[in-house]
């Protein structure tokens, strides 16, 4: 308990960690958590990383993106919530993940649908495909080059 102003405050919080860390989803995984006991479901996660490599293969900042993405509330959404929807700890609604979909055309159904079939690059290739983008060498040219040399 901690004095702050004339009252005192407790912080008893309602599941311990031990509870928390045993916490799991309807497929028996357990669910992880994230700063401030914000709970990760293990879907929003796959959805924010889809919003977050769409995003940086774009080549946009977080600043840039919710500068794009109008609230229906009035104003732009915070860096802090697209941050939080990119690590899957956000517990948004429904239309301001398509809101950030369409801003970064992701269509709402790649954005929100199925894992399967899906092929997305990773970290070290966006990191390649920036490099090639930055030279002004087409992948297609690029493969082209390494192919001539190797054969």
């Amino acid at each position: 308990m901690r004095d702050v102003g004339r009252n005192r405050l407790s912080y008893s919080p309602s599941l311990t960690d031990a509870r928390m860390n045993a916490m799991m989803d309807s497929w028996g995984r357990p669910i992880q958590t994230g700063p401030e006991h914000l709970v990760v479901h293990p879907h929003a996660a796959l959805i924010g990383e889809r919003l977050r490599r769409k995003r940086i293969g774009s080549g946009l900042t977080q600043a840039e993106t919710v500068a794009a993405v109008e609230n229906p509330r009035g104003g732009n959404y915070s860096t802090g919530l697209l941050s939080r929807m990119e690590r899957g700890w956000a517990n948004s609604p429904l239309y301001a993940y398509i809101h950030f979909a369409e801003a970064l055309d992701l269509g709402p159904g790649r954005a929100l649908g199925p894992e399967s079939g899906e092929d997305v690059p990773s970290d070290a290739e966006l990191t390649l495909l920036e490099a090639l983008r930055g030279a002004e060498i087409s992948p297609h040219d690029a493969l082209a080059r390494l192919l001539g040399e190797a054969g």
